[in-house]
């Protein structure tokens, strides 16, 4: 909303809010009856389940999740009109609609170096070349940093992030004019 409020996007993005935060809310719903049902057990099986989820955490660090129920995940954005279907060709990493991982990197911590907008790592040693106009923040790591195992990207593999800091897409071999036209698609509903 900020990006069509200050004219960086226009009402194209909008189109994307609803079906996102409906889902995101629905999540919450979900999960905050799951911890209900574990804090206030409505049967006698849920309280069952419970005390043995207690139990087995004070001996085994598995089962601490389980005895924690209000222990949540980001909302995974997959399924969102400005989230990208994942390119299969890695074979680790975030896929596009989580959150990114955070590491240590050169410069301190990856989200550290996060801009408040849009952001592209770009995994290589070779760095291209991005028009300021395009208010697009460019992050390079080196393909040999543990991020790049971890991310499973290689030289020239590359990672478009949303403000709230979720994958919009990501590609193996990266092509610079496919993620700026990918990028114009999500502010300006240009063609893709």
């Amino acid at each position: 909303m900020a990006y069509i409020l200050k004219g960086m996007a226009n009402e194209s993005l909008l189109e994307s809010y609803s079906p996102e935060r409906r889902g995101a809310t629905l999540d919450v719903f979900a999960n905050a009856l799951k911890s209900t049902r574990f804090m206030t057990p409505p049967t006698f099986g849920w309280l069952i389940m419970r005390d043995a989820a207690l139990s087995l955490a004070l001996q085994h660090e598995f089962a601490g999740a389980l005895a924690n129920p209000r222990q949540m995940e980001p909302y995974n954005y997959a399924d969102n009109l400005i989230t990208l279907n994942d390119d299969k060709t890695f074979t680790c990493g975030p896929a596009p609609g989580k959150v990114i991982e955070n590491f240590k990197t050169e410069g301190g911590f990856l989200s550290d170096r996060l801009d408040k907008g849009f952001n592209l790592i770009w995994f290589g040693l070779k760095v291209p070349a991005i028009e300021k106009k395009l208010n697009l923040n460019l992050i390079n790591i080196k393909p040999n940093h543990p991020i790049a195992q971890f991310y499973g990207a290689t030289e020239g593999s590359a990672y478009l992030i949303r403000p709230d800091m979720h994958i919009c897409g990501r590609w193996h071999e990266a092509d610079l004019s496919n993620i700026i036209s990918f990028y114009r698609f999500i502010l300006n509903g240009e063609k893709f």
